[in-house]
């Protein structure tokens, strides 16, 4: 029985050095990132500007990676009402396909934006792309009047502190 509980402590230990010491650094240090990722807005799933046939049923798939939905289906209807409302989808595009998403939405402050939402697509996922995406979204927001960003989770609140966007 001691042998299974000095195993447990050392687990223990283990997990307390990787998330004192490693976590926090990988959070503050920007990763090399070498993938050009283009960012774009859209307002609807069926009229947008990309040269995209199925990019309902790509966010669909992207989002069933997500927790913060029970499924893709779930995230574009969501969506579909969110863009009635004005509300705008960005996705991050890599060889025309999306393999991030965040939604922006207008909180009714003017000059402020909710950023919530975020999803990377699993085989991206650990190489710097959710902040590269973040900070491009946060460009072009600006770009169009939005300089007050409101995250809607953690991961998007250490992004923004990170780029000292709040």
């Amino acid at each position: 029985m001691t042998g299974l509980c000095s195993w447990y402590n050392k687990d223990i230990n283990l997990t307390k050095v990787f998330t004192q010491t490693l976590l926090p650094t990988a959070f503050t240090q920007q990763q090399e990132y070498t993938m050009p990722l283009e960012s774009t807005a859209i307002q609807s799933f069926e009229q947008h500007h990309l040269d995209e046939p199925a990019l309902k049923l790509r966010i669909e798939k992207l989002y069933d990676t997500s927790p913060e939905f029970a499924s893709g289906n779930a995230a574009t209807a969501f969506f579909e009402k969110a863009f009635a409302k004005g509300d705008r989808l960005y996705l991050g595009m890599f060889n025309d396909k999306p393999i991030a998403a965040i939604g922006c939405f207008n909180e009714g402050i003017e000059g402020s934006c909710l950023l919530q939402y975020l999803v990377v697509h699993p085989a991206n996922r650990g190489r710097g792309i959710a902040a590269k995406f973040v900070k491009q979204v946060t460009d072009l927001e600006r770009k169009k009047g939005n300089t007050r960003f409101v995250p809607g989770c953690a991961a998007i609140h250490r992004i923004l502190v990170m780029y000292e966007l709040i």
